[in-house]
């Protein structure tokens, strides 16, 4: 089977599979692959709902070095793999954002993503660092400290948003809205008051820079 072809393999049933696959064969390595496949249905009562074709085909085709827990960071580091691996089309939109490329993705994917806290609605810096590092693969990109700085920056900048708005006594919470879309042409949406008290957006773009010198484009 050749890579390619596992584009359409990442579901919750397949890594569980590679899961039981990858443990039963560290346990019993005088057996073949397929030889633990028939073991694990014969003897493991949950192994009826899980999909070993494409469990397999994970196994043979990924790293063999990738273990695997039914953990959320076990679930990031397999997804991760398997995107380097399939190198999947919806990749393409990495770049642009979670939600641009949540939509590209199948049932099975989502599940996969949700279950790795991938879309979690706040994620926290490591989440973020996951996202920049897929993103890199898609860009071309390997300087991913460069990445990281400029998501420190939008970090600050949320943060101080957040302190400003509460003080403001706003009720509406800023939203990294980069995250989800880059191409909007801001990173946060914030909020202000106008000269009357009413509540109106402020839209946030984000520079970080090492230099001296920065340059704004209109």
């Amino acid at each position: 089977m050749q890579p390619h072809t596992l584009e359409n393999s990442l579901s919750m049933a397949a890594f569980l599979a590679f899961i039981e696959i990858r443990s039963f064969l560290t346990d019993h390595p005088a057996l073949t692959a397929v030889g633990a496949i028939e073991s694990l249905t014969r003897i493991r009562e949950r192994a009826s709902g899980l999909d070993f074709r494409r469990g397999l085909a994970l196994h043979q085709e990924l790293g063999s070095s990738l273990g695997g827990t039914p953990s959320e960071n076990g679930l990031r580091t397999f997804i991760f793999e398997w995107v380097r691996v399939a190198n999947p089309g919806w990749l393409q939109l990495a770049p642009y954002g979670r939600e641009r490329l949540r939509r590209a993705l199948s049932s099975n994917e989502v599940q996969c993503f949700r279950e790795a806290g991938l879309f979690d609605e706040s994620p926290d810096r490591e989440t973020i660092e996951w996202w920049d590092l897929v993103a890199a693969r898609m860009r071309g990109m390997y300087d991913a400290e460069r990445m990281k700085r400029a998501r420190r920056a939008e970090w600050l900048s949320l943060e101080h948003e957040r302190r400003r708005v509460e003080d403001l006594g706003i009720a509406d919470e800023p939203k990294w809205v980069s995250l989800e879309d880059n191409s909007l042409g801001y990173d946060i949406l914030s909020f202000d008051l106008d000269r009357d008290g009413h509540t109106i957006n402020r839209l946030v773009e984000v520079k970080s820079r090492l230099s001296e010198w920065i340059f704004l484009t209109q």
